[in-house]
């Protein structure tokens, strides 16, 4: 039985031999990137009657490694809009009113306050660029930062 398995075992080292010496270039081109030297015989031309064959010889070698080039994605902000000026209401002097940034635009331009008549108070908005002074009850919170007016 051990002969057998030595025999086997003979065959796969042969085998693995004679494929590393005939894929040899594509082996070593592998490895190190470098192609083998390519020899070329091409006769000269000149103004004398006789030819002279000239040996030149090249090496080439893929050295180049392409790296993809990463780049941010491209946020276009929407132009901050213009606070209204030109609100009436105020709102209840006695309770939470000021600049407040209700658009997510980085700048406090919406001008909120409790607004209404007793029991019908609710908390509104005169948002920047819009036209209407107020905004329906309960969209916005009161709590969140704020300027005071």
């Amino acid at each position: 039985m051990s002969g057998v398995v030595l025999i086997l075992l003979a065959l796969v080292i042969t085998v693995i031999i004679i494929l590393v010496v005939y894929y040899w270039d594509m082996v070593k081109k592998f490895f190190t990137g470098v192609t083998t030297a390519v020899v070329s015989t091409t006769p000269t031309t000149g103004t004398s009657t006789t030819s002279t064959p000239t040996t030149s010889t090249s090496t080439s070698t893929s050295t180049s490694i392409s790296t993809p080039v990463v780049t941010a994605p491209v946020v276009v902000k929407p132009p901050v809009k213009p606070r209204m000026t030109n609100f009436s209401d105020k709102g209840w002097s006695n309770m939470t009113k000021g600049w407040y940034d209700m658009q997510n635009q980085g700048v406090r331009n919406d001008y909120c306050r409790y607004v209404g008549d007793s029991p019908n108070i609710w908390f509104s908005c005169a948002l920047a660029g819009a036209t209407d002074q107020y905004t329906t009850a309960r969209i916005y919170d009161p709590n969140l930062p704020h300027d005071p007016a």
